[in-house]
C-alpha cells in the first residue's frame, strides 16, 4: 500500500504491509461509521482522518482552524475513502476559547442533524439525515507547544497551551454529549503524549501539564461516560515525525541519539498512531477498552527511565555516547523552543 502524502515527506520508513488495515477485498472495519477528528487538519489528526477514510467510514468531519491546512488535506481523506463513497466536511474553528468551542459544535449540529442544511464554501449543501445518524467516533488530537523556561512562563501564554490542548479538547467533548450528538455506543480517542505520561522535558511546562491532564481528564470520563457505552482511552505517542517535531528530529545528532534510545531505531509517522486509533474506535474490536493510556513510542518509554536514572545520580554514571545523547537532545530543545509551533 503506498504512503500518504503526510507520510511520504517525513523521510521515515513507513511500517510494513503486513500491519497495515485489511485489503478493500474485506468489509472496510469502520463501514458506515461517523467519524469527527478535532485537530484533523494536520499531523497525526489528519493521519487519523485518513485513515477513518480508507478503513470504510461513511462520514469524516475535521475541525481545524487554518484553511489552507484544511484544503489540502480533504482530498486525501475523499481518495482514501474513494471506495466506500466517504463523505467530507469541516469547520473552521479556534477551540482554545469558549466562543471558538460553541463554533465548532454549532458547525458539527450543521452537518449530521437529519435533514439538516450545512453551509461548506459559503455554498447550501443539504445532508440527507434519519434516525441513528450520530458520531460514532470522535478523536481529540490539536496539540500546540511553546517551550520556555517555568521562570518566563507568563499567566497568558499558559493559558494558551492548556486551553488549546487541554480545556478546549475536553468542553468540545463535554459539549457533543450535552448535545446528544453520541451514537449510543460511540468513543472518543485523545492524544496525550510521553512528554505528559512518562519523561516530562525541560522548557515545556505547559506542554507536558496539558498533556498529562488530558489523560487524566479522559479517565475521568471513561468513569463517568461508561453507563451510556460511550468508551473514552489516551495515546501517548513517543516521537513523531510531524510539523511540530520535523526540524528537531532531522537535526543529526537528535536523530543519532534518537536512534540509540529507541529499540525500534526510528521516529514514528502519523501511520504508526491512526491504525490504533481506527481500532479503538471499532466497536467490534475494543467494545470493552475503555479508561487506558496506550504508549506507542518505538519503547523509548521503557529505556528513558533508567537514562533518567543514571543522569540525576550523577553524570558520570552516562557513558560517552549516553552523555552525548543527552547534550544533543538538550540543544536541539532548547533551539526548537526559540519559536513557538502549532500543529
Amino acid at each position: 500500500m503506498a504512503a500518504s502524502t503526510l507520510e511520504a515527506s517525513t523521510g521515515f520508513s513507513a511500517p510494513p504491509d503486513w500491519l497495515r488495515p485489511p485489503s478493500p477485498e474485506i468489509r472496510p472495519p469502520l463501514l458506515g461509521y461517523t467519524a469527527l477528528v478535532l485537530g484533523g487538519t494536520d499531523g497525526i489528526g489528519a493521519e487519523t482522518a485518513i485513515e477513518f477514510a480508507r478503513q470504510g467510514a461513511a462520514n469524516v468531519i475535521i475541525v481545524g482552524r487554518d484553511p489552507l491546512k484544511r484544503d489540502a488535506v480533504v482530498p486525501q481523506i475523499q481518495e482514501a475513502g474513494k471506495r466506500s463513497g466517504t463523505q467530507v466536511f469541516s469547520v473552521l474553528a479556534d477551540i482554545s476559547t469558549r466562543e471558538g468551542v460553541a463554533l465548532a459544535i454549532d458547525g458539527i449540529k450543521g452537518i449530521i442533524e437529519p435533514d439538516s442544511v450545512f453551509m461548506q464554501e459559503g455554498q447550501e449543501v443539504i445532508i440527507p439525515g434519519g434516525e441513528g445518524l450520530a458520531i460514532d467516533a470522535l478523536v481529540l488530537a490539536p496539540g500546540i507547544t511553546e517551550d520556555e523556561f517555568a521562570e518566563k512562563v507568563t499567566f497568558d501564554r499558559h493559558a494558551h497551551v492548556l486551553n488549546t490542548n487541554l480545556i478546549g479538547p475536553t468542553q468540545f467533548a463535554i459539549g457533543l454529549k450535552n448535545a446528544k450528538l453520541f451514537a449510543p455506543r460511540a468513543s472518543i480517542t485523545a492524544l496525550s503524549s510521553i512528554v505528559g505520561e512518562i519523561t516530562p522535558n525541560h522548557k515545556q511546562i505547559k506542554y507536558a501539564g496539558s498533556k498529562a491532564g488530558l489523560a487524566a481528564e479522559m479517565e475521568v470520563l471513561a468513569q463517568e461516560w461508561a453507563q451510556d457505552g460511550i468508551r473514552v482511552n489516551s495515546i501517548c505517542p513517543g516521537f513523531v515525525d510531524t510539523r511540530l517535531t520535523h526540524k528537531m528530529l532531522n537535526e543529526p545528532r537528535v536523530r543519532k541519539a534518537l536512534l540509540q534510545f529507541t529499540p525500534m531505531t526510528r521516529a514514528g509517522v502519523p501511520s504508526d498512531i491512526a491504525p490504533l486509533i481506527a481500532f479503538l474506535a471499532n466497536e467490534d474490536t475494543s467494545s470493552f477498552i475503555t479508561g487506558g493510556t496506550y504508549v506507542v513510542d518505538g519503547g523509548l518509554g521503557g529505556k528513558a527511565p533508567a537514562i533518567y536514572e543514571a543522569f540525576m545520580n550523577g553524570w558520570d554514571q552516562l557513558d560517552i555516547d549516553e552523555k552525548m545523547a543527552v547534550k544533543a537532545l538538550r540543544e536541539a530543545a532548547r533551539a526548537a523552543a526559540e519559536q513557538p509551533i502549532t500543529e
